[in-house]
């Protein structure tokens, strides 16, 4: 597929760069690899050869920070080569989201938040703490978040009514960008979320109406197709993103290899947590996504 409007030729330097960059994204081979290491110090080691920073297996927050330093490292790489870097805003809100819901939780608590804390938002986490100047989004959220803390002390209500207005966030900034293919990108994650809120919500006996109240808005599946099975299956924005690769030039690559980035650190997170626990490798294998 090879496009020609005005738009989609601003990308061509950063998709070149972008194909580049997929040459190291961890392949199925390399996941085994960190799989079959003979402890977790070999595990640590592999990591490195891969491009990522030290660990220690034994101390998790190591294995967050060094995830993190590559997200920010591709994030700054990223931004200054292509046209319009507020389509990096659409894999940075949720850090604004998950500092919000940090800062809410540890001031219901009376303890500090500052170990959950992440830096990878748009917004620093002392503008949050301190009640700087926030987006309209955002600060509404903080402020729905508090009162929902305040009449009901349940952390998880809290969680649904902040993660709608992230999501939200996210629809918003993507349908701001004019790319017709990020909007899509999030929609897709928004049928992706519901549908594991269904799946959690069954299993522990939810009803329907429960349900409706934790469903977000705004993806492609109606709440009632959601709840009686008729949603489009699995694999769809799996399917999406594979699409874009194909896309010669254009927002599309350069967003697929952003959400393809985003999976393999979730799958390290996976193995690496997972192997300091004690996890046993196939239940590990059948987590990733690969």
């Amino acid at each position: 597929m090879t496009k020609t409007n005005g738009k989609d030729v601003d990308y061509l330097a950063a998709s070149a760069y972008v194909r580049a960059l997929e040459a190291e994204l961890l392949t199925a081979e390399r996941y085994e690899q960190l799989l079959a290491a003979k402890s977790g110090d070999e595990a640590a080691k592999l990591l490195q050869s891969f491009g990522y920073g030290a660990v220690e297996p034994r101390r998790p927050e190591t294995i967050d920070a060094a995830l993190s330093e590559a997200r920010e490292k591709t994030f700054e790489a990223l931004g200054g080569v292509i046209p319009d870097a507020a389509l990096l805003d659409v894999f940075r809100i949720p850090y604004d989201y998950h500092n919000l819901k940090t800062l809410l939780k540890a001031e219901a608590m009376g303890v500090s938040p500052d170990a959950l804390l992440t830096e990878l938002g748009r917004v620093p986490s002392a503008a949050l703490r301190d009640g700087g100047e926030l987006p309209d989004c955002l600060a509404a959220a903080l402020a729905e978040g508090r009162e929902v803390l305040h009449t009901t002390r349940d952390a998880q209500l809290m969680d649904v009514a902040v993660d709608k207005r992230c999501f939200r966030d996210l629809l918003e900034t993507a349908e701001r960008t004019g790319s017709a293919f990020l909007a899509g990108h999030v929609r897709l994650r928004i049928d992706e979320v519901n549908r594991s809120i269904l799946t959690r919500a069954r299993r522990m006996g939810k009803t329907d109406d429960f349900v409706r109240g934790a469903l977000i808005e705004g993806g492609n599946a109606a709440p009632d197709a959601l709840l009686s099975g008729d949603a489009p299956a699995d694999g769809a924005l799996a399917a999406y993103l594979a699409r874009a690769r194909l896309v010669a030039f254009g927002e599309e690559p350069v967003l697929a290899y952003l959400a393809a980035r985003e999976t393999e650190y979730a799958n390290l997170r996976v193995v690496l947590m997972g192997r300091a626990a004690g996890v046993p490798a196939d239940d590990l294998r059948a987590r990733l996504r690969v």
